[in-house]
């Protein structure tokens, strides 16, 4: 179908910045749609979308949803007489849809994968917490898979790596949402263990699987370790300054993980996409966190307090220099 490949070759360029196992139902050996290209990504999507299994058709949709979501607005197509948002939430709608008929059914990976590749595109939208609902539905499958021990079966020859990614990415996007709406979390901080072995070496590496492979994934699990300490100091009626001092020396203390230059820096125009949006995503991920610790203090009289008011400034300046900074590399405008 030439709408199909129209809207593949629209979005290739940010295939890499999403996790591969959202690619759609992959079996060891087949290459992924990144590397596959897009007439590729276009037969396999085909075939995925007309699979027996109701999860694995609504993750083949809800993958080609997210590529008509990222498309630019002004791509035409040419037999489609839908406009691009009609054509989004008609997808949408039977994804979901294929996913609430196999709830009664045994859960699986493929419907864990669906509803976190459902979040990302409720959270493009703009909607929190449609986001956050989707995020704890697999929260809840995952739960009964057992994925909460992936990580520490990784290393036992389980092969666990698809598992282990999975669980960090819910644990990801559950702290950073209960963050960001108040709530409380109710998924407790997995341990950073090493993988074992040199670290696999993928284009696409964005730093979301498991394991300390990388001094950028162990920022990322820091940080996400420090946002669920705020969501737990956030549950008392009046937050504790002295665990908001506390928490924010850590937080200093985890940009000596990257070289000065990775934070300062401007981007040079041959960095890799993937590379480029890992790093401006995680230091807006780091001002947030920091903002948010110390957002109770910010408006305070007393003086005490300047410190969290000059922090809180710092961050919001920071974490508005990282968004300028990806939207600016010319690279960035769809994502």
């Amino acid at each position: 179908d030439d709408d199909l490949l129209t809207v593949l070759a629209a979005t290739e360029p940010y295939w890499s910045i999403w996790p591969p196992w959202q690619y759609g139902a992959l079996p060891p050996a087949m290459r992924t749609l990144q590397t596959g290209g897009v007439e590729f990504a276009a037969r396999f999507l085909s075939h995925m979308a007309r699979s027996s299994s109701p999860r694995i058709a609504a993750k083949a949709l809800l993958w080609l949803s997210l590529c008509i979501q990222q498309a630019p607005k002004t791509l035409q197509l040419s037999r489609c007489e839908l406009s691009q948002e009609a054509l989004l939430a008609s997808y949408m709608q039977t994804a979901d849809s294929l996913l609430t008929s196999a709830a009664g059914t045994g859960e699986t990976l493929h419907g864990i994968e669906a509803r976190l590749i459902e979040q990302k595109l409720y959270m493009n939208m703009g909607w929190p917490r449609q986001a956050w609902l989707s995020v704890r539905r697999a929260a809840d499958g995952a739960l009964l898979l057992r994925l909460h021990r992936a990580p520490d079966q990784k290393g036992g020859g389980g092969g666990g790596g698809r598992e282990a990614a999975i669980w960090t990415e819910i644990w990801h996007l559950e702290t950073n949402f209960a963050l960001i709406l108040g709530l409380p979390s109710t998924i407790p901080i997995p341990i950073l263990t090493p993988s074992p072995g040199p670290p696999p070496q993928r284009e696409h590496d964005n730093g979301s699987s498991s394991g300390c492979d990388s001094p950028l994934r162990t920022l990322q699990h820091r940080m996400c370790s420090l946002a669920a300490s705020i969501v737990a100091r956030n549950q008392s009626p009046q937050p504790s300054y002295l665990a908001t001092v506390q928490i924010g020396h850590e937080l200093d203390g985890c940009r000596a993980l990257m070289p000065d230059s990775w934070w300062h820096e401007p981007l040079r125009p041959d960095q890799p996409f993937a590379q480029l949006y890992a790093q401006q995503a995680t230091k807006m991920q780091y001002f947030l966190i920091a903002k948010l610790l110390h957002l109770p203090f910010m408006l305070s009289a007393d003086a005490r307090y300047e410190y969290s008011r000059a922090s809180a400034v710092a961050a919001s300046r920071g974490l508005i220099a990282a968004y300028l900074g990806l939207r600016n590399c010319g690279r960035g405008l769809f994502v």
